[in-house]
């Protein structure tokens, strides 16, 4: 397992030792046009309940942007991974190709590409992995929810 394997790894199992009780769930698509409605449906149906539901359009909206750029850009099969923090939602999605360091401009007025650009604006933080077999493009995204106030069974 290289570093950044062991990096992403690590992320991972951070993030399932701090979720809520909605389980993760993860998908794999073969790389066609039609993935990326296909995983803004899965999101939209998987996302936790109880924590991601104002979250879920910016989840499907980064969703379908990740998935289109991995479709374009990368090499199937593409697996699309999401999980509840309770004040973020975390979206994942692999491929086993290069990665960013080809798509990414080098030079500060370049840019990104408009799909990362929307990916940026809906979520508190992004990046981007190459694994030894592919790469991942992660973001998390806010779900109004305050973590650590005691929840109310009276509303």
């Amino acid at each position: 397992m290289s570093s950044n394997d062991a990096l992403w790894a690590e992320r991972m199992s951070r993030g399932l030792r701090e979720c809520c009780s909605s389980a993760p769930d993860s998908r794999d698509f073969s790389g066609t046009l039609r993935d990326p409605s296909h995983a803004r449906r899965f999101v939209r149906e998987g996302v936790c309940p109880k924590h991601g539901l104002l979250a879920r359009g910016a989840l499907a909206l980064a969703a379908s942007e990740l998935v289109t750029n991995a479709v374009l850009y990368g090499a199937p099969p593409i697996t699309v991974d999401i999980g509840c923090h309770i004040s973020k939602v975390w979206l994942s999605v692999r491929d086993l190709g290069e990665g960013l360091s080809s798509l990414v401009p080098r030079t500060p007025s370049e840019g990104l590409g408009l799909g990362l650009k929307i990916v940026d604006q809906v979520s508190e933080e992004w990046g981007s992995l190459t694994l030894e077999h592919g790469s991942v493009v992660w973001c998390l995204i806010g779900t109004g929810v305050m973590q650590g106030l005691p929840e109310r069974s009276d509303l």
